[in-house]
């Protein structure tokens, strides 16, 4: 799970985006991305609405 979520943060997807298909706020992306607030750190739910959108990105492609 926490591979696919760094994969999500490292890549170009905007917050925005991401913000819109989770209901993570940009804030919270912006803090994982500037690596002020570790993964680790995150509840459950909001890891499994950052999994969650990492894997219907995948069943896209």
């Amino acid at each position: 799970m926490r591979e696919k979520i760094e994969w999500l943060l490292k890549s170009d997807i905007k917050g925005t985006t991401i913000e819109k298909n989770t209901g993570v706020s940009r804030a919270v992306i912006s803090k994982l991305r500037k690596e002020q607030r570790d993964i680790g750190g995150l509840t459950l739910d909001t890891c499994e609405k950052l999994y969650n959108y990492v894997i219907a990105l995948e069943q896209k492609k």
